[in-house]
């Protein structure tokens, strides 16, 4: 299978016939898991010691971390096998970390996953568009924007 795409290949250690090789993906997929739940509870919590470390952050950032119900992970490596094992495990640890009520979830085919590359003089007009429509940035840099959608946005416009 030496020609088989690389998410494929790892996806097929999950069904390997070779039991070390199934334990090895799925203790990585664990591991992941509990490394996205920690991730999740640090910005979650908002504790002094993790605000620190990110000063450039203002305090509606870490509020808005706070309100954050659910979590949809999409793409990569979480569109094989090892997003289930990543997710359930990520999920199971959220409440030992403090966080019993976010739910983590795998994003469906094309629920939200989409990218526009825009050229640099593209960008301002199509940001324009996209701040009309979602009415909140999460996060905006030079290389990506993260919008948010509200529970009182309506999806559908």
């Amino acid at each position: 299978m030496p020609d088989a795409p690389f998410l494929q290949r790892f996806d097929d250690c999950f069904g390997s016939p070779d039991p070390a090789v199934r334990e090895t993906a799925t203790r990585l997929a664990e591991a992941t898991g509990q490394a996205l739940a920690s991730l999740v509870a640090t910005l979650y919590r908002g504790d002094e010691v993790n605000r620190a470390a990110r000063p450039e952050w203002a305090d509606d950032v870490w509020t808005h971390w706070a309100t954050v119900r659910q979590v949809k992970l999409g793409g990569g490596l979480v569109s094989v096998r090892f997003g289930d094992v990543l997710a359930r495990t990520a999920q199971a640890y959220l409440p030992e970390l403090g966080v019993p009520d976010v739910q983590l979830e795998l994003a469906g085919k094309g629920e939200w996953e989409f990218a526009i590359f825009p050229t640099d003089a593209q960008w301002y007009p199509i940001l324009t568009l996209l701040i009309n429509h979602f009415k909140s940035i999460y996060v905006l840099s030079d290389d990506f924007v993260v919008f948010t959608i509200s529970s009182g946005d309506n999806e559908d416009d």
